[in-house]
């Protein structure tokens, strides 16, 4: 025996078809995420067809770019080297403020004129 959470029609009983609140809240559901999917993609489309012009020029110059690339491979090593400069200049920085953090404290020398590094 089947039980209804909603109100069935006889021709559902009949069909064996019994419809429940949460069959009916699923259509729901279903319809309104349908509508939205059909909405996006139409505005997809829509960019799609307004936008092929400057989809071709970029396809173009990714063409010319990876042309490019294929007579200057070490174009893409550039940034490398740059980084890892970087990274040593900045553990140099590190260690030297290390070692100055360490370091006694500095006392003018009056008569020279030069700093000198003294205990406490």
């Amino acid at each position: 025996m089947h039980t209804t959470c909603g109100p069935c029609t006889p021709s559902q009983r009949a069909a064996g078809r019994i419809l429940l609140d949460t069959d009916k809240r699923d259509e729901d559901l279903f319809l309104a995420l349908f509508i939205f999917s059909v909405v996006v993609a139409s505005i997809v489309f829509l960019l799609t067809l307004a936008l092929r012009n400057r989809i071709r020029l970029t396809v173009s110059l990714f063409e010319e770019a990876s042309k490019v690339v294929a007579h200057v491979p070490w174009m893409l090593i550039t940034p490398i080297i740059t980084y890892a400069w970087l990274a040593a200049v900045i553990i140099y920085w590190v260690v030297v403020l290390a070692y100055l953090s360490t370091s006694k404290t500095a006392v003018l020398n009056n008569d020279t004129g030069h700093v000198a590094y003294v205990s406490e």
